[in-house]
């Protein structure tokens, strides 16, 4: 399968479940294959993005639940593998590799991928959350490499984990671009772009509180009362619920649909009139970009984390305020109507898998 001689890397995750960093890892895993013998080593083989995984990439089960029980299994893949570079993201499982490391006294580089603004991350008791400030700045400075997915996750680290802002690169989200141009081509398996008699509004990701979908379905309400349209929200999450109930309140049932995880959100992208991102919070979101290669025009939220320097503070998409449902309406009725900013297609190379593997395979051999 893959050439003897090459060096070894590996990624380390709980899962492939249908996420951003997930995605990353994906695309980054598939392109590196090409170059290095890569392991995909998950505490759980299970996920969404398997089937997306290229036959050059070896997965490696621990089969031990979790993170917590992670340590023991991770230690003995890197004796028995040696690999030259493991990345890891998402905190839990990076400190979980970086203890194993240092206390199994294994010389392998580790480069941690920081995706999200940490400060802002889900609530949790207070206790919780000094413990995690503590084990991160007690910890993530002794990674090889830190690789923010831009500016604002960068600062928030450097802030939050006392990390030299020297010691983070910044390096953005790789797309797989001719795998996003053959999806957006597809006809999306959904009644409302089957038989297209309305414009179609557009979102993706987990159905949590992060991704504040409740603000998304009050500036949809304000919007229908400008000009009939629809809602198609993707992917799937504890806010399920929520979110129908809420919908069924405002009176927009009718015209919001929750088709869950799809396998191919390109061609919803390709075929939709406006894609929305109303997070409270993001690190720097593929969505976003995904769309902007589908040539679907962009709404978002000035959250933390990057979308202000991603879209070079709207010359590519609509920025709106963070909490005003009624801009965020009007920003969508601006796309509706024909005012989105025009992207040119060359702009979203420089995010292409190609070009961003090219940044992590120096780390490696840094």
């Amino acid at each position: 399968m893959n050439p003897e001689g090459r060096k070894r890397i590996a990624f380390f995750l709980p899962n492939l479940e249908g996420g951003g960093a997930e995605r990353i890892y994906l695309v980054l895993a598939n392109r590196l294959a090409e170059t290095f013998n890569v392991d995909l080593v998950l505490i759980e083989v299970r996920g969404t993005y398997l089937s997306q995984l290229s036959d050059r990439v070896r997965v490696v089960p621990l089969g031990c639940g979790n993170e917590y029980r992670a340590f023991l299994p991770l230690y003995r893949y890197l004796r028995q593998n040696r690999p030259a570079a493991v990345f890891s993201t998402l905190d839990l499982s990076s400190l979980v590799l970086l203890m194993v490391r240092r206390w199994g006294r294994i010389p392998v580089k580790t480069v941690i991928s920081l995706v999200n603004t940490v400060s802002d991350l889900e609530r949790r008791p207070r206790w919780k959350k000094k413990l995690e400030k503590h084990l991160l700045r007690r910890w993530f400075p002794r990674a090889d490499h830190l690789v923010a997915l831009s500016d604002g996750i960068a600062e928030d680290y450097a802030g939050y984990a006392r990390i030299k802002p020297g010691r983070i690169t910044v390096i953005p989200n790789p797309l797989d671009l001719a795998a996003i141009r053959d999806g957006s081509a597809r006809l999306p398996n959904h009644p409302w772009f089957v038989r297209y008699d309305l414009p179609v509004v557009l979102s993706t990701g987990r159905l949590t509180r992060q991704k504040n979908f409740p603000r998304l379905l009050s500036a949809f309400q304000l919007l229908r009362q400008q000009l009939p349209c629809r809602l198609v929200i993707l992917g799937e999450g504890e806010e399920r619920g929520a979110l129908e109930a809420a919908a069924q309140q405002l009176g927009i049932a009718a015209d919001v649909s929750l088709p869950g995880f799809v396998d191919n959100p390109f061609a919803y992208m390709g075929h939709a009139d406006c894609f929305v991102l109303s997070s409270d919070y993001e690190g720097m979101p593929c969505a976003l970009l995904e769309a902007i290669a589908c040539g679907c025009p962009v709404v978002t939220t000035r959250f933390r984390g990057g979308a202000e320097t991603l879209l070079e503070y709207g010359r590519y998409g609509m920025l709106v305020p963070l909490n005003d449902a009624l801009a965020l309406a009007q920003a969508m009725a601006d796309v509706l109507h024909g005012k989105a900013p025009v992207v040119p297609p060359v702009w979203v190379q420089q995010f292409g898998a190609e070009a961003i593997a090219a940044q992590y395979q120096r780390l490696i051999e840094d």
